[in-house]
């Protein structure tokens, strides 16, 4: 085995790394030909702008008018009403003249007519059908317990009977009309201080009987009694079992 130095060494490994460039290929053998590049475009022109135009200022508002100075007089005729004079052809009997000139025959009412009768009617049916058999009249609340348990008594044993009570602007004539009342009874004094029912009051003598329009009619004395002398209220009852009998 042959030793080298390091000259040796130094001599080999160049000689070595030119006989490999050797080998290599040459650098012009990988140029690739160069490709034509698109032409290019030449830049938009700049667009100069205009200044943006100054605004212009806001009008000012217009002032309102004046108000015209109140004047006293002109104000006071303005507000004056002053109503145009009556003519000689307008009114009701210039209408109704010329209503007469047409038809000379014809009645015409100078007023309303009154509705009374009409009333009367519509609430004729509500007085005739409330009415019970036996009505009780009384006013006021001194003697109403009283009088309660009597028309409970007669309601329970022999027909209908309640408590009825004297008003005033009550129709007594459409009341008496009702075909349901067979008897009433009522204390004397109420019928004699009512002006209301007075003039529907009969009496005859003759044959003892009282009625109220065509209504048998039992009257009953002072009700302080029957509190005083607690043996007058069975009076009382035998005397309407007999009448209702």
């Amino acid at each position: 085995m042959v030793l080298m130095n390091h000259g040796q060494y130094q001599a080999l490994i160049e000689d070595t790394l030119t006989y490999i460039q050797n080998l290599l290929p040459k650098k012009e053998e990988y140029k690739v030909s160069s490709i034509p590049l698109p032409p290019q475009t030449p830049p938009a022109p700049k667009v100069q702008l205009s200044p943006p135009k100054p605004k212009k200022p806001p009008l000012p508002k217009p002032l309102p008018p004046p108000l015209p100075q109140k004047n006293e007089e002109v104000a006071k005729t303005f507000i004056e009403l002053i109503p145009p004079p009556p003519s000689q052809n307008s009114g009701v009997s210039h209408v109704l003249s010329q209503i007469k000139q047409i038809e000379p025959d014809l009645f015409l009412h100078q007023d309303i007519p009154s509705d009374f009768a009409a009333k009367r009617i519509k609430s004729a049916w509500k007085e005739k059908r409330t009415a019970p058999a036996i009505p009780i009249l009384f006013q006021g609340e001194a003697y109403r317990s009283l009088l309660a348990n009597i028309a409970k008594a007669i309601d329970t044993t022999y027909g209908s009977s309640r408590l009825v009570e004297v008003k005033e602007k009550k129709q007594w004539d459409l009341f008496l009309e009702s075909e349901n009342l067979k008897l009433i009874i009522a204390p004397d004094a109420l019928i004699f201080e009512t002006k209301e029912l007075l003039p529907f009051y009969k009496e005859n003598p003759g044959k003892k009987t009282k009625t109220l329009g065509n209504i048998p009619l039992l009257l009953l004395p002072d009700l302080s009694l029957y509190y005083k002398d607690p043996y007058l209220k069975r009076a009382l009852w035998n005397v309407i079992k007999s009448t209702l009998n």
